[in-house]
């Protein structure tokens, strides 16, 4: 987009002559495209006149325009769900949950579903998923299933979870 600004300049300070310029002023908008599990910053720019994410140049003005981008961090729910339907009492609290991976490990220590949290994970890492012993009376579940956004693999006891990811892995 350009725009056109008319100036005038007097030939002499006490003439009556004048001269006529025609500015040119060039109106860019800045922009990038971006992969999945970034966040953008806003632009910086040194030089033009900068309003937002555009920048106006006057003929011959230069400008750097810098943005960072940042990774969004990714994040892993442990949930614990108990049946009771032969007499037992136990609750979800009593056990505790484990992801396991290379980079950081996390124990849920409150894995009721109204208790549990998200964790920061390590985007690409695959997390080992386990549960401390059953009670008395319960058998442990066998296979672990998980939900949201950014998984990328997943198995009866693994999770993988991209950048900017937010998975909940249950196990009943």
């Amino acid at each position: 987009e350009a725009a056109y600004d008319l100036l005038r300049r007097d030939a002499k300070p006490d003439s009556r002559r004048s001269l006529w310029l025609f500015v040119r002023h060039e109106k860019f908008d800045t922009n990038e495209e971006m992969p999945a599990g970034y966040t953008a910053s806003a632009w910086v720019c040194v030089g033009g006149t900068q309003n937002g994410s555009n920048i106006t140049l006057t003929s011959g003005e230069e400008a750097t325009c810098t943005i960072t981008n940042i990774d969004d961090t990714p994040t892993l729910k442990l949930v614990k769900l108990v049946t009771n339907d032969d007499g037992g009492s136990a609750v979800a609290n009593d056990w505790d949950l484990t992801a396991t991976g290379t980079s950081r490990t996390f124990t849920e220590l409150t894995p009721a579903a109204a208790d549990a949290s998200f964790n920061d994970v390590t985007a690409g890492v695959q997390y080992t998923l386990t549960e401390t012993a059953a009670p008395t009376g319960y058998t442990n579940g066998t296979t672990w299933s998980c939900t949201g956004t950014g998984i990328s693999a997943s198995d009866a006891t693994h999770v993988t979870v991209a950048l900017g990811g937010a998975v909940t892995c249950t196990i009943t």
